[in-house]
């Protein structure tokens, strides 16, 4: 677990970011709710793909869909954009091939573990 102190409008809010299933730093967006978008040196999760699967790191609301079915995906490429606890979070493919279903719709609220993307 990492810890980072972020101040928004004189204000100084402690925020921690648990890696899951990467060995990689975690990058995320913070967005404060009355404040302008500030963003860490971290911006984007890498999710563990399970099988030829992307599921969501995190209970939250997808805000975006970069990919459809049919598209080819590189790994290290967004595919969605979670926002969980003011966060936003780009979902990033550790695969490589092509969108065979997308699981949700952008406003979708989805629990940890939740299917979001299936590959062929």
């Amino acid at each position: 677990m990492r810890r980072f102190r972020v101040e928004i409008d004189g204000k100084v809010f402690e925020v921690k970011v648990e890696e899951v299933g990467s060995e990689e730093p975690p990058e995320v967006k913070l967005v404060a709710s009355e404040a302008p978008r500030v963003e860490t040196n971290i911006s984007k999760q890498k999710v563990k793909a399970e099988g030829n699967i992307i599921v969501a790191p995190m209970m939250g609301t997808i805000i975006d869909i970069f990919v459809k079915p049919g598209d080819k995906v590189k790994e290290g490429q967004p595919v969605a954009k979670l926002e969980a606890m003011k966060l936003e979070m780009d979902i990033v493919s550790d695969l490589r091939g092509k969108v065979a279903e997308v699981h949700v719709k952008k406003g979708a609220s989805v629990q940890s573990g939740d299917l979001i993307i299936s590959f062929e």
